[in-house]
């Protein structure tokens, strides 16, 4: 598998889970006694949220490792976040 492949990988697993987690209902506003409840339905801009968290938090950690002198650490966080920004 080519590096680019992987990397595209990782990042579309990330955004899945942050999907996934964004689609959760509220556990507190499930009425007692209920065990089944339906996933809440994203709105279009639900999902540029979440894409454009990821985003930020890409954005975040990359420039920490700079700061700290890991850049090639931080070159992949950015390439992850050039796969990300293929999706806005």
């Amino acid at each position: 598998m080519k590096a680019k492949d992987e990397t595209r990988l990782k990042v579309l697993r990330s955004l899945s889970a942050a999907l996934g987690n964004a689609e959760a209902v509220d556990p507190s506003t499930v009425p007692d006694g209920q065990t089944e409840v339906a996933r809440r339905q994203l709105t279009d801009e639900d999902v540029r949220s979440v894409i454009d968290a990821e985003r930020a938090e890409l954005d975040a950690a990359a420039a920490e490792l700079d700061a700290n002198g890991r850049t090639a650490e931080a070159d992949a966080l950015r390439q992850r976040r050039r796969v990300l920004d293929r999706y806005v």
